[in-house]
C-alpha cells in the first residue's frame, strides 16, 4: 500500500492534523503487515528523506542478501588460501632439510665413526711375553689390556695364554685387545685338609688352594666307604709353595677278611696310626691336633685290643689334652 505525501497532495491547516492521524494509524497497520509477513532475515530502516512534522514515516524494508554455502566455502576457501600455500611451502622445506641432513649423516658422518674399509687382520700374540705382546699390539694401532692371571708353571712367567679377538680376526684401528696372563710366582699357602672327603671334593679343594693335584691312588688297605679319602700327602695345614702337588689315596671300601686290633695305648699318635694301617685298619685322633710340632701319646682306644673286626674299620685313638698340653 503505496501513499503519496509529495508537497503538493499534503493537506493544509485544520486537515493538517487529521491527515497526520489517519497516516499514522495507516502506518501502524503497514508495521503490523509488514512484521507479520517479512522472513527473519529482513530488518526496518527509517525513511531517509522523512523531514518534519509535515513529513510521515512510512515503513521502508532491507533485505540482506541471502549467501548460499557454496558461496560460504568460496569466501572461506579463498581467505585461507595464502595461510595453506605458506604451510605448503614450510612442508616441502622441512622435507628437503630431512633429506640433506640423511646423505650428510650416511655419507660422511657414519663413515667416519665406523672407519668402514679400514679393518685389518688381528695379530697373534699368544705365546709372547706380555711386554712383546703390548708393544706389538700398540705399534699396529691396537690397545691391550690384562684382563686376567693364570697360575701356570709349565710356561715362563708373563707369558701370553689367550687373546681375545682371536688372531687372524678382522678388527679396526683403536680396537682393545685383551690378554691373559700367566703367572707362577711361588708362594707359600696351607695344605687343605682333605680326608673324608670324595676324590672329586679333594680335587676341588687342592685347585682353590692354588696347589696342583698329585697321584690319586687307591689304598692298600680297605676302608669303611668307596671313593673317600682316607689320607693325604702333605699333611693338612702343612705349609707349601704355590703349585706344589698333594697325593690323596682314597678307600676301595671294606674288605671280606677279619683282622685283629692291636693295642696302640701309650704310644705316640704317627706310629699308633702306622700300627693300625699295617693291622688293615684305620685311625682318627680326637680331638684334633691343632698345634703345628706337638705330637700327643694316645691315652685311649675306641676298640679293646684283641678284637676282630672287619678289614678297613675305622678306630678313634684319643689323648688326654689337658694333662699333655701342659707338659
Amino acid at each position: 500500500m503505496l501513499y503519496n505525501l509529495s508537497k503538493n497532495n499534503r493537506p493544509e491547516n485544520g486537515a493538517d492534523n487529521q491527515g497526520t492521524n489517519r497516516s499514522g494509524q495507516m502506518q501502524a497497520s503497514a508495521k503490523k503487515t509488514s512484521r507479520e509477513h517479512l522472513p527473519r532475515r529482513v530488518r526496518k530502516s527509517p525513511h531517509p528523506f522523512a523531514q518534519g512534522p509535515g513529513y510521515s514515516r512510512r515503513p521502508l524494508i532491507s533485505f540482506r542478501p541471502m549467501v548460499r554455502s557454496h558461496d560460504l566455502n568460496k569466501v572461506r576457501k579463498t581467505r585461507d588460501e595464502p595461510r595453506n600455500r605458506g604451510l605448503g611451502r614450510g612442508l616441502l622445506w622441512l622435507a628437503l632439510a630431512s633429506v640433506a641432513a640423511l646423505l650428510v649423516f650416511n655419507n660422511w658422518v657414519m663413515p667416519r665413526y665406523t672407519r668402514v674399509g679400514e679393518a685389518f687382520s688381528m695379530p697373534q700374540v699368544t705365546g709372547m711375553d706380555h711386554e712383546t705382546a703390548v708393544d706389538s699390539l700398540q705399534r699396529g694401532g691396537l690397545g691391550a689390556v690384562q684382563w686376567d692371571t693364570v697360575l701356570d708353571f709349565s710356561v715362563t712367567r708373563g707369558t701370553v695364554l689367550a687373546q681375545r679377538p682371536l688372531a687372524y680376526a678382522r678388527v679396526k684401528p683403536g680396537r682393545t685387545v685383551y690378554l691373559k696372563v700367566s703367572d707362577n710366582t711361588r708362594y707359600t699357602v696351607l695344605v687343605p685338609d682333605l680326608v673324608g672327603e670324595t676324590t672329586d671334593a679333594a680335587r676341588i679343594k687342592i685347585s682353590r688352594a692354588q696347589l696342583q693335584v698329585g697321584e690319586v691312588l687307591a689304598n692298600s688297605v680297605p676302608g669303611p666307604y668307596a671313593n673317600i679319602v682316607i689320607r693325604q700327602e702333605p699333611s693338612p695345614s702343612t705349609p707349601a709353595l704355590l703349585g706344589d702337588p698333594v697325593t690323596v689315596w682314597y678307600s676301595t671300601g671294606p674288605g671280606n677278611r677279619l683282622v685283629e686290633i692291636p693295642d696302640v695305648v701309650g704310644q705316640l699318635v704317627q706310629w699308633a696310626l702306622a700300627d693300625l694301617r699295617r693291622a688293615g685298619l684305620h685311625g682318627k685322633i680326637y680331638p684334633p691336633v691343632d698345634t703345628l710340632g706337638f705330637v700327643p701319646t694316645v691315652s685311649s682306644q675306641s676298640h679293646p685290643p684283641g678284637t676282630r673286626v672287619a678289614e678297613g674299620t675305622e678306630l678313634t685313638l684319643f689323648w688326654d689334652a689337658e694333662s699333655q698340653e701342659n707338659q
